[in-house]
């Protein structure tokens, strides 16, 4: 569970900083969205399934990260989205 936190945080970062997304909702859209057509995908690898926890597990980590990067943009430039 705490791999895909970090997995998926990695993810977000990536999105926040490629300028292919304007704003907070889209980043999380394209992150949920691509969380779930992996965690999709799983049904057809022999010997893995969906697990509605890891999907938790990935939004977790996409909004803990949304919520640090945001704090340290406003604690060291002061800037607000």
């Amino acid at each position: 569970m705490f791999l895909h936190c970090i997995e998926y945080s990695g993810l977000t970062v990536l999105a926040y900083y490629s300028y292919l997304f304007k704003d907070i909702p889209s980043i999380l859209l394209f992150v949920e969205l691509f969380a779930f057509s992996d965690e999709f995908h799983q049904f057809f690898v022999p010997g893995r399934t969906f697990s509605f926890l890891d999907f938790l597990a990935d939004f977790i980590g996409a909004i803990l990260c949304l919520i640090v990067i945001i704090k340290y943009k406003e604690k060291i430039y002061g800037e607000r989205n």
